[in-house]
């Protein structure tokens, strides 16, 4: 069983889903684990780092690699050694730590070179040239030479093309074409950089490479951008889209895409073009990024889920699948308002540091709204309580409706009512929550109970660095007066300003 779920976690990153190789791979570790097999955890940990670096948590990738590092160490396999120390260099490459990332890849190279393992050689070059790639790019940015940095990871590209061409490898061999070809571009090789990169499309779409063929078109219509033929670099990407074929791989290209043939044909002066791709772009890149934080988050709470349920099993005694089951029921009670079915205050209470916590330490923002059913205390004065207990649980259900899945949506007590906002900035928080004031207001209220209308008022903050929760909430609930101050049905945001304790 272990060994099935090993197996499941690695071919579900291949195929990207992160989450699910994840979900796999922690049930895989747990049995190794229990087994005392080293070798596999070693293995299992380096799956889960790759899984988590493309999820985007580092601090997680980090943790993983240095468990596959340690693991591969105690089983003494050189091969699974090898393999953690790109991990590693993956890992520091995620977190910044350039020297480190060079480090452990040169390091993972020599042995890859020393067991003569054409697999792990090709891997490790391939790894120093992208990893050249991302630091020369933020040496661009920053206005600083990536030129020699570019010349360097060309040199690793090529050597893994080297390695890949007579494998019979075709997908390494389009990969490696691409690779070569873009860095070739990039010190400035351009003649060369497009035969290799039109023969690595080519080789792709002869073989059903679909991410290798958008790879390369993208890299190709850069190169003919910096050639300043607008038309042309439109034109390939143009077709691409056209093509219009689902999958996860086309909508990360469609984002690259649409914003490059946004920035020419803005270029070429076609500007109600450029509107219509910068358009798309704002749609599919911020459908794109609310995906990532909801699986993000998801991977979060699970964790922390896991993690205390781990600890009570050990405490207790008792068997896991017993535990379970246990923890399931008492969850569902203990951490559940039993009127609307939201989660209560003890479970934003247990919850929101763990959250907070990583949050903080992977640099995503986090806001919170207070919302507060406007004079609701005259409604139940009015039609009595049943009617404002049918009111409760109307407002969770819009709550619920208007929300988004990565949002955790609390009820406080009495009207009050809370929502935690996962990797959101304020002005995206605030954009929920006007729509959340409109639903509450625009429902038909007339029809449960004549001459009803139901408000809501809200204060929403974000999350300040080393801000204390204590001081957080008392922030949010200072807005949430303003607004019962202002008027009621509206919402008000805190002004920023010195966070007090840490």
């Amino acid at each position: 069983m272990a060994l099935a779920m090993a197996l499941l976690s690695f071919h579900q990153l291949r195929l990207g889903d992160c989450e699910a190789s994840i979900a796999a791979g922690r049930k895989a570790l747990k049995q190794f684990r229990d087994s005392g097999d080293v070798l596999a955890q070693s293995q299992v940990h380096s799956t889960l780092a790759l899984a988590h670096f493309n999820a985007g948590l580092t601090k997680e990738t980090l943790a993983h690699a240095v468990q596959a590092l340690s693991t591969a160490r105690a089983s003494g396999d050189m091969l699974a050694q090898c393999w953690a120390l790109n991990r590693m260099g993956i890992a520091h490459d995620s977190v910044g730590r350039i020297e480190k990332m060079f480090e452990y890849l040169g390091e993972a190279y020599q042995l890859a070179l020393e067991l003569n393992d054409t697999e792990t050689t090709f891997g490790t070059l391939n790894n120093l040239a992208r990893g050249g790639l991302s630091h020369g790019e933020s040496l661009k940015e920053r206005g600083e030479d990536p030129k020699p940095t570019f010349h360097q990871a060309l040199a690793h590209a090529e050597a893994a093309l080297v390695i890949a061409e007579p494998t019979g490898n075709r997908f390494y061999e389009a990969m490696s074409l691409a690779a070569v070809g873009n860095l070739m571009g990039l010190v400035g090789r351009s003649a060369q950089a497009q035969a290799h990169l039109e023969r690595a499309r080519g080789m792709a779409i002869a073989h059903g490479f679909r991410s290798v063929e958008l790879d390369a078109e993208v890299h190709l219509a850069c190169l003919w951008r910096e050639r300043n033929d607008l038309a042309t670099a439109c034109a390939g990407l143009q077709v691409q889209l056209r093509a219009n074929v689902d999958g996860k791989v086309e909508a990360q290209f469609a984002v690259k895409a649409h914003r490059m043939l946004y920035e020419m044909l803005k270029a070429l002066g076609k500007f109600e073009s450029a509107l219509a791709h910068h358009e798309q772009f704002y749609v599919l890149e911020r459908r794109e990024r609310e995906a990532r934080a909801d699986m993000q988050s998801r991977i979060l709470i699970n964790q922390a889920e896991l993690d205390q349920a781990r600890a009570a099993v050990e405490r207790s005694g008792l068997e896991a699948t017993q535990q379970r089951q246990r923890a399931e029921e008492l969850d569902k009670i203990a951490h559940h308002d039993a009127l609307t079915g939201l989660h209560n205050r003890r479970y934003i209470d247990l919850h929101l540091p763990m959250l907070a916590a990583k949050a903080r330490s992977l640099g995503m923002p986090l806001s919170i709204s207070m919302l507060d059913i406007d004079r609701f205390k005259l409604v139940n004065d009015l039609y009595g309580h049943a009617l404002g207990d049918l009111v409760l649980a109307k407002v969770a259900e819009l709550l619920r409706a208007n929300a988004r899945s990565s949002d955790l949506t609390v009820r406080q007590g009495g009207e009050e009512f809370l929502i935690v906002f996962v990797d959101t900035t304020l002005a995206q928080a605030a954009e929920v929550c006007e729509q959340l004031r409109l639903a509450v207001q625009n429902y038909d209220w007339e029809a449960t109970q004549p001459g009803l209308k139901i408000t809501l008022s809200q204060g929403l903050s974000g999350c300040q660095e080393h801000e204390a929760l204590a001081h957080w909430f008392a922030r949010t609930d200072a807005a949430l007066y303003q607004a019962k101050d202002q008027g009621r049905n509206r919402v008000v945001q805190t002004a920023e300003s010195q966070p007090e304790g840490t």
